[in-house]
């Protein structure tokens, strides 16, 4: 008996140290699941910590992009020297008011022309003031002056005609006749005013005539095919008008260039306008007034391409296909395909190109 209580005792002292060795692994997988447990929320703070670190990269990029906009920003209003005015765009965003383009803020694209000025020996409006180029026009509502005795700002002013009424018909044959009607008014409500001295000094009687016209053919809405004999006569009117400048200088390449440069700097403005700091549009009739200034520098380029080396024309016009992807159509997107700072990148192929003459 004594041996058999003995045996027992024993027993019960391995199922004693059975049950202390459960309990001490029991510890062990409570230790373990703590040890998870803990990893587990690591691995959720660090999943936080990587969440917000990327809303502050993406932050970060959205502050370097709304930074590169304004720089862009400031680098037209500081290259055009804040000179003469120029187009006034529809709400007065720049300097020209509702007549004369002029870039925003006082930004001139017209600098490039200071070679044509009376005062720095050139041209000087071919007869300067009171001669063939008439005294300058107001230019807007604070009575900037552009200088339209200066050959190449009449020049690009009758470009400009050109650029609205382009997007302009190309908004009519999308459907979007309500959305071309300012556009085919902008020539005569900021434009015409201030090149009006001009004109009459130039004996241009017939540009206002003929754009009051396709005005009011437009607004009877029907096809477009009905609108072309109009739309027609007002491209005619403008070319007429150009015609009043130099032969020479017409056909002068450094002319043609500096003519684009100006359309390209105004495009730029006129960007940059239409994009807000989110980088939404805020304005499109200034997106699409940008893209009638670009369209029409290129067709300057192809009009007058025998003045270019094989080379440098394919360069340009290369260039030229690259900026335009800005613009898909005359319909804004959505979203602005570039930002400001994106298309000033794009425009700088050909600045420096054009700005080689």
């Amino acid at each position: 008996m004594v041996k058999v209580a003995n045996m027992v005792t024993m027993t019960a002292a391995k199922v004693v140290k059975a049950a202390n060795m459960v309990t001490m692994t029991a510890a062990k997988v409570v230790k373990a699941a703590n040890m998870v447990t803990m990893t587990a929320a690591k691995v959720v703070k660090a999943a936080n910590m990587v969440t917000m670190t990327a809303a502050k990269v993406v932050k970060a990029a959205n502050m370097v992009t709304m930074t590169a906009a304004k720089v862009v920003k400031a680098a037209n209003m500081g290259h055009h020297d804040g000179g003469e005015g120029g187009e006034g765009g529809e709400h007065g965003h720049h300097d020209g008011g509702e007549g004369g383009e002029g870039g925003e803020g006082g930004a001139d694209p017209y600098a490039v022309f200071s070679y044509l000025n009376a005062s720095a020996g050139g041209e000087g409006g071919e007869g300067g003031e009171g001669g063939e180029g008439g005294e300058g026009g107001e230019g807007g509502e604070a009575g900037h002056a552009i200088d339209v005795t200066n050959p190449g700002v009449y020049a690009t002013n009758l470009a400009m005609m050109k650029g609205h009424l382009t997007v302009a018909r190309e908004l009519y044959e999308e459907g979007e006749q309500t959305a071309a009607q300012p556009h085919f008014g902008h020539p005569i409500h900021e434009i015409y005013e201030p090149m009006e001295p001009a004109f009459e000094a130039r004996g241009v009687d017939d540009v206002e005539p003929a754009l009051e016209a396709l005005i009011a053919e437009t607004r009877e809405g029907g096809e477009w095919g009905s609108h072309t004999g109009a739309y027609e006569a007002a491209f005619d009117a403008i070319d007429g008008a150009l015609q009043t400048v130099d032969a020479d200088l017409l056909g002068d390449v450094r002319f043609q260039s500096r003519v684009q440069l100006a359309l390209l700097r105004q495009a730029m403005a006129e960007y940059d306008e239409a994009i807000g700091e989110d980088g939404k549009f805020v304005n499109v009739l200034e997106y699409q007034d940008s893209f009638g200034f670009v369209q029409t520098a290129k067709e300057l380029l192809e009009q007058h391409a025998d003045l270019y080396d094989d080379e440098t024309r394919e360069t340009l016009l290369d260039a030229y296909d690259q900026t335009l992807t800005a613009w898909p159509s005359a319909v804004a997107p959505e979203t602005p395909v570039m930002t400001p700072g994106e298309l000033s990148a794009s425009l700088f192929k050909l600045e420096a190109t054009l700005g080689e003459y």
